[in-house]
């Protein structure tokens, strides 16, 4: 017993005496924390950066993704507490980074996903598909919130702006501006509008513009001119289309076929009017791009359209566009090489066969105020 009682004495002066080296030369002896050498260098982000989209407005652009850099590595899957985030960068009108690092536009919980992004003149929308919990609270579901960001890259919701009742069908969304607010269109069987304000605001309730059928319709496409938006999309076999005021006021007849057998896959507005690009398959069973100018009554102004690119039995990509303020501005690829072609405000093809991209590869695309065309792609 006297042995056992001689060991615990020793044990406590140890440990006595442990605990006056813990306080006093140990940690005086700790220096400040820093970096290791190379830690701060920036370096490219880890995990996917996907889905980007491009917008330009008033000499800036604005390049936003989804990016995963916060998903753990050690996981085979995406879905996690926090996986897909959505970032952003500001370039100048060359195409200049006008920050050394990207920023976070949202980092909510799950996956924030596919974003999409319109300039109104003033500020950009940042619309994109985010995880959360559904009205009952008994699972999760898929939705559409939206940030907006200034021309400096300040983001203006801390919070992103929920839009309820919005469980988009795919990524069959599409969003525009009419020079003051943001209307966003959304299929849920019904092609459905609605409308966030300048100021962030979320009207409701959202207006039913085409009702539902046996079929969905996918590949929405939205501008808006002179208080009139046009919206076009794949119904069955052909480019459907809708025109409607800003008040959502369907326009016309309603429902239309604005081109047969193919589908509009870009579409643009100048302030007056609108153009289309779309890939058709000929006579001989070639393809190429085609194009017209539309006016605000959903007119073809170009006939069945104008042959923009060269007739090639490869395949002709989806075809990108906008509006520099003189002219339009089409690309498209061809396998392994990418072209571009002006359009004249009156319908002129000024580079007929396009002129060739060398080393660019097509993405989303913004068309700056110089003229110039800016892409994206992952």
């Amino acid at each position: 017993m006297q042995k056992r009682s001689s060991v615990l004495k020793l044990s406590l002066l140890l440990f006595v005496g442990l605990m006056i080296m813990m306080s006093g030369t140990a940690f005086a002896a700790v220096t400040p924390t820093q970096f290791v050498p190379g830690d701060t260098a920036v370096n490219r982000a880890t995990g996917n950066q996907e889905t980007p989209a491009i917008s330009h407005g008033n000499g800036v652009t604005l390049a936003v993704w989804s990016d995963h850099r916060s998903t753990p590595t050690t996981l085979g899957f995406q879905e996690f507490e926090t996986a897909g985030d959505i970032y952003g960068m500001l370039l100048d009108a060359s195409g200049n980074p006008l920050s050394s690092q990207p920023f976070p536009i949202a980092q909510g919980k799950a996956n924030q996903t596919t974003p999409r992004i319109s300039w109104n003149g003033s500020n950009w929308l940042v619309l994109f598909q985010t995880t959360v919990l559904s009205g009952t609270g008994f699972y999760y579901e898929t939705a559409l919130a939206a940030v907006r960001v200034s021309p400096t890259g300040q983001v203006l919701d801390p919070e992103p702006i929920r839009l309820y009742n919005t469980a988009p069908v795919g990524a069959a969304w599409t969003i525009a501006s009419d020079g003051t607010d943001w209307i966003i269109v959304h299929q849920e069987g019904d092609l459905v509008a609605v409308r966030i304000t300048a100021d962030g605001q979320q009207q409701q309730p959202g207006t039913i513009l085409v009702p539902r059928t046996y079929y969905l319709r996918f590949n929405l496409q939205l501008a808006c001119a002179s208080g009139t938006c046009l919206l076009t999309f794949n119904e069955q076999d052909n480019t459907g289309a809708i025109r409607f005021d800003s008040s959502f006021n369907v326009l016309g007849s309603g429902l239309f076929t604005l081109v047969n057998a193919a589908y509009v896959d870009a579409l643009a507005a100048n302030g007056t009017g609108f153009y289309a690009v779309w890939s058709k398959q000929q006579a001989d069973f070639s393809t190429a791009l085609f194009g017209s100018r539309i006016d605000l009554n959903g007119n073809l102004l170009d006939g069945a359209g104008d042959i923009l690119s060269a007739s090639t039995f490869q395949g002709v990509s989806t075809g990108v566009l906008g509006w520099d303020g003189v002219n339009w501005r089409v690309a498209w690829s061809i396998p392994f090489t990418a072209y571009a072609a002006r359009v004249s405000a009156a319908g002129q093809v000024l580079d007929p066969g396009g002129v060739t991209l060398p080393g660019v590869t097509l993405g989303a695309t913004a068309v700056t105020n110089n003229g110039s065309l800016q892409m994206v792609y992952s």
